[in-house]
């Protein structure tokens, strides 16, 4: 909230880093915010499966660690189950939609959170990574100012830039 003055407003807000830096780490704890603030969270997931992004966010309300909820989800307090349950009312994931299928939620959803925009499919069969990622990258925004929506992009920037300031979006050196 500090870094953006308060918090997200409606935009498009793009974060990329190293692989293994905590990218996704950093995506529970602001579906967790979000939803404390009672905003409908859309995420779109590329890399990680629906039970390991509930065992992190189940994580948080638990003695337990997220490792082992992806073992043993008995391992949740029956206290928790409520705060889980408002959770599982404003927060949907999605392993792997296309831009349609983000497109058709948008009256559903405030925020989107796409983990990772590089392995968004293409919009078109064959078309190259570089090209898709740009497209994707146009419609999330498209989508963020016809229906004044707020768009988080997660990324991992190409290993040539590690350390300096080179691409941000491995696949295109797009940023929005």
């Amino acid at each position: 909230d500090d870094a953006f003055n308060g918090g997200f407003g409606n935009g498009v807000y793009a974060f990329a880093g190293e692989e293994k830096i905590g990218k996704s780490t950093n995506v529970t704890t602001m579906v967790h915010s979000f939803i404390k603030q009672n905003a409908r969270v859309f995420l779109a997931s590329y890399e990680l499966s629906k039970l390991q992004i509930w065992a992190r966010l189940a994580s948080r309300y638990s003695q337990s660690s997220w490792q082992d909820l992806e073992l043993d989800f008995n391992k949740i307090n029956d206290e928790w189950c409520d705060e889980l349950e408002q959770l599982s009312n404003n927060f949907k994931v999605e392993v792997g939609p296309t831009m349609d299928d983000i497109f058709a939620a948008r009256n559903s959803f405030d925020i989107f959170i796409v983990d990772y925009i590089q392995r968004m499919p293409p919009p078109v069969k064959g078309m190259d990574e570089t090209k898709a990622t740009l497209h994707n990258n146009r419609a999330l925004s498209e989508l963020m100012a016809k229906y004044n929506k707020t768009i988080v992009l997660i990324s991992s920037i190409p290993r040539s830039s590690y350390g300096n300031n080179g691409p941000m979006f491995k696949n295109s050196g797009d940023i929005e």
